[in-house]
């Protein structure tokens, strides 16, 4: 699950320095600050398609339902996991399901939480 969020935390820092090079392409162009790049719905595209690739098996068909992020920034959301100072906790609710909370530092203790569960006998998140 963390090389997931590493891969996932690369590919969404990747796509927004993408996204800021088009701007800064843009404005030489001239193109108004309230228009879209050319290019910029291929640069969303290639973001989705490159989600969908990560996370397809390692998902549930639920949470693929559910749509991958059309957001990202610098820092990603989950940023902490390439620091490494972060703690994670395990907790098991069922015999085939687990809670994987992270605990990071931003300004305040923050906190994501997973479930992982056993599908068809593979892990899923």
């Amino acid at each position: 699950m963390l090389d997931l969020l590493k891969s996932l935390t690369l590919l969404e820092e990747e796509i927004f320095e993408r996204n800021r090079a088009l701007d800064k392409e843009k404005e030489a162009l001239g193109i108004p600050s309230n228009q879209l790049h050319p290019l910029w719905n291929d640069l969303m595209d290639d973001y989705f398609h490159r989600q969908i690739q990560l996370i397809t098996g390692r998902v549930t068909q639920k949470c693929l339902e559910g749509g991958v992020r059309n957001s990202y920034g610098s820092p990603s959301e989950y940023n902490y996991v390439q620091r490494n100072d972060f703690s994670v906790d395990f907790i098991m609710t069922k015999a085939e399901e687990a809670r994987v909370i992270t605990h990071y530092q931003e300004a305040l203790e923050m906190k994501h939480q997973f479930v992982l569960r056993l599908v068809d006998g593979k892990l899923a998140t």
